[in-house]
């Protein structure tokens, strides 16, 4: 068995390459994890809940629908699949 490093020095010495470079990049970091990484120093709850607004946009509303979840986890309760608007 083997590794990356030595899957990438087989492959070179396969192909005859004595000069190359392996470049690792970062894990692409969803909006989410962006934001919130942002907000961790901010103590103060109403700006956090208005830059998550912000970046959500009308997204925001399903933002609240988990997070209330998330708050009532474990909690009798009855969730409906969907969620109804009367205007």
């Amino acid at each position: 068995m083997g590794n990356l490093d030595r899957a990438i020095a087989s492959a070179a010495k396969m192909t005859n390459l004595s000069n190359y470079e392996v470049v690792t990049y970062p894990e692409p970091v969803d909006v989410l994890q962006t934001l919130m990484r942002k907000l961790k120093g901010n103590s103060s709850e109403a700006a956090i809940s208005a830059t998550i607004k912000k970046e959500l946009g009308t997204d925001y509303q399903w933002y609240e629908q988990i997070k209330q979840w998330r708050d009532n986890n474990g909690k009798a309760m009855m969730l409906m699949p969907f969620k109804i608007n009367v205007n």
